[in-house]
């Protein structure tokens, strides 16, 4: 991305109002938005009056995805038609859509297809913001990059590297990693379980934490917890066909955690926060877990496993656990490409969001309506978790019915909480689309971060 590039553009993206009259203008309008070729150079989005951050940053993604050439984007149009208080938000999207759709990710081709740079344009009042979320979105972009990045590329080892390289020459953050015998010894035998099946070092389990630590005056500090599964073949209960294709993506939240904490820590900002980073890979041998088997999780609880290929959950309670109780938490997040189930429940178009109290998930659903990420509210409740019954152990880490399957997954992660103010991200649909990373929800942590309540 490009800021006050001065030269001429062939297209050029610009707000205007809805009663806006474009003389030669061929209308197709609908309730939300509109865009149209006016001039050679123009292109126009038609805000309506109703602001709607979602609808902002799929339509400004949209085009520029879809432009054969680079993009000028006019920020200071846009901002001329929205609340003051609507600016930052509006920076944030427009930033986060430009770098989003520049962005390659990874690729190992010989011969990649080049990427079309935009420009962005803006008063120099606004320089500290856009700066500020260029930061953030270049954070997204990396998190994309590990997601796409091929499991024997990505291993635990190779994920541990590549975090501790990002982070070089951060301030305030302290990284610490708990190794498969460090695991074993601590008592986190779930997420040892998982992946004692790896004989290799770099393919072993372990604990990525990371820490930013950047306001003493308080002793609230968010911990963010992330799936890092790096492939997941799903045990002795193995995937079959095409089910085990694309599972590289299984170590999303892990990338979207560890990103979000290196955003905030390059910005400075005002908080205290750590990313937790279970890393395993879910394979099959002669130490791998069977059905049947029972573990005992870090808090005391014993668990039954009913199916190895729910073993997500399995290395997130111990880190949740381990969240509260060794790093002090004061409230947990957790975001997880957990279950299948969420393509039946919200499709690809919202991630789905379990919450402990009404005020934690107005925390969520303010940060993700800033950011344009669109959240659903799913409920926790008794009846799920009673299905979660074991006739030998505490628990059950799944059962064979198809009822409130995400709903059932929640509901196991809360009992791993401490009682802590919680909030449980399903990102199973939503993390990668059309097969590519995407980074979602990294810039909504970042704001539910900056913007906690102290």
């Amino acid at each position: 991305m490009t800021l006050n590039e001065k030269k001429e553009f062939i297209y050029e993206l610009k707000a205007v109002s809805k009663d806006h009259k474009i003389k030669g203008f061929e209308e197709e309008v609908t309730e939300h938005k509109i865009f149209g070729e006016v001039y050679q150079k123009e292109h126009y989005l038609v805000l309506t009056e109703t602001f709607d951050s979602n609808e902002l940053w799929r339509s400004v993604l949209g085009f520029l995805e879809k432009a054969a050439k680079p993009v000028s984007v006019d920020l200071n149009s846009f901002l001329a038609l929205v609340p003051e208080e609507r600016h930052e938000s509006v920076i944030n999207i427009l930033v986060a859509a430009l770098m989003y759709a520049e962005a390659t990710p990874y690729t190992a081709k010989t011969k990649p297809t080049p990427k079309n740079i935009h420009n962005l344009v803006f008063d120099k009042k606004y320089e500290e913001l856009v700066s500020k979320y260029t930061t953030v979105a270049e954070a997204q972009t990396f998190a994309r990059t590990l997601q796409d990045t091929p499991s024997n590329l990505m291993t635990p080892g190779d994920f541990e590297e590549q975090i501790k390289a990002y982070f070089t020459g951060v301030k305030n953050v302290k990284i610490n990693v708990l190794y498969r015998d460090d695991l074993l010894q601590k008592g986190m035998n779930l997420h040892y379980g998982v992946g004692k099946a790896a004989v290799s070092e770099k393919f072993q389990p372990r604990l990525v934490v990371i820490e930013y630590l950047n306001n003493s005056s308080t002793k609230e500090k968010y911990a963010f917890v992330g799936k890092g599964v790096c492939f997941d073949t799903g045990g002795y209960n193995v995937k079959t066909g095409s089910h085990m294709r694309w599972m590289k993506f299984d170590m999303s939240g892990a990338a979207i955690v560890a990103s979000t904490v290196r955003a905030l820590a390059v910005n400075e900002e005002k908080v205290n926060v750590v990313a937790v980073c279970p890393l395993v890979f879910n394979l099959l041998g002669a130490e791998a877990q069977k059905p049947d088997d029972l573990v005992v999780a870090y808090n005391g609880k014993t668990v039954e496993l009913d199916n190895t290929d729910a073993e997500g959950r399995l290395i997130l309670a111990d880190a949740l656990t381990y969240a509260a109780k060794d790093l002090k938490a004061s409230k947990l997040f957790d975001i997880a490409t957990l279950t299948g189930a969420m393509i039946y429940a919200l499709g690809d178009t919202y991630s789905g969001v379990w919450t402990t109290s009404n005020c934690l998930w107005n925390e969520v659903s303010k940060s993700a309506e800033f950011t344009g990420e669109l959240v659903w509210r799913l409920p926790f409740h008794n009846d799920f978790l009673k299905m979660l019954k074991s006739d030998v152990a505490d628990i059950a880490n799944s059962v064979s019915d198809p009822r409130g399957g995400s709903s059932r997954a929640a509901s196991f992660l809360k009992e791993f909480t401490e009682n802590l103010p919680y909030a449980h991200f399903d990102v199973a649909i939503t993390a990668d689309v059309g097969h590519k990373g995407t980074g979602v929800m990294l810039r909504t942590f970042y704001n539910i971060a900056v913007n906690q309540k102290f």
